[in-house]
């Protein structure tokens, strides 16, 4: 009973304490945004090199600008780099479409056209991985080469047990429940550098900070 009454109320001051926070988050006006079919999808790029990589997320990653931006601005010294914020994550719009790999691909790549790119090479951590592969069938004269950062790949769980493709699955949920009863939230007041990647070479600035514990919390 005692632990049905501390998530409920911990539900509760969650929700009390996002109402406020959404408004923050939307004056963050990071990055730019491109108008695709007919939505709002978020980018950010930086950097002026010759050659282009494009950032792309793993799965449940509140704000991929804000994920990556410490390694898009190491990046940066050599490459032009671009982070996509894909429908549903971060500042870009949701969608009704079918989350399925051809819709996906085609975005993204309407995105990148808009803002002119022809050639680049794609970075993308873990699911994105595998649709990177597909991606590059699709625009091969575009990709230039895919940087897999903990990626995944076609068939990589053929061989896994059932039980680890089950956790792999509800993962997401599990985080989404976490965050919604406020135990994320708990963590945070504990840990001032709670969902911050440290990264040697880039030294995040206190707004940033402010964002990135928002946006995981």
């Amino acid at each position: 009973m005692v632990v049905l009454v501390v998530l409920l109320l911990g539900t509760i001051l969650q929700a009390v304490f996002r109402h406020f926070e959404i408004k923050k988050i939307n004056e963050l006006a990071y990055g730019q945004t491109v108008n695709v079919d007919g939505r709002k999808m978020k980018v950010e790029v930086v950097g002026n090199g010759t050659k282009t990589i494009v950032i792309l997320p793993a799965l449940g990653v509140p704000s991929p600008i804000l994920e990556f931006r410490q390694l898009a601005g190491l990046l940066s010294e050599h490459f032009t780099v671009i982070t996509i914020e894909p429908f549903g994550y971060g500042l870009s719009d949701g969608t009704d479409k079918e989350r399925s790999i051809e819709n996906i691909s085609k975005e993204l790549h309407t995105c990148l056209e808009i803002l002119g790119y022809t050639e680049y090479y794609l970075l993308s951590h873990s699911i994105y991985g595998a649709y990177s592969i597909y991606y590059s069938n699709q625009y091969p004269n575009e990709v230039k080469g895919i940087i897999g950062l903990d990626s995944s790949v076609p068939g990589m769980y053929s061989d896994i047990p059932a039980v680890i493709n089950f956790l792999e699955d509800i993962f997401p949920y599990v985080g989404k429940v976490k965050t919604t009863v406020g135990i994320s939230r708990f963590t945070s007041l504990f840990n001032p550098d709670f969902g911050i990647p440290a990264v040697v070479g880039y030294e995040w600035t206190s707004e940033e900070k402010k964002a990135v514990k928002m946006d995981y919390s």
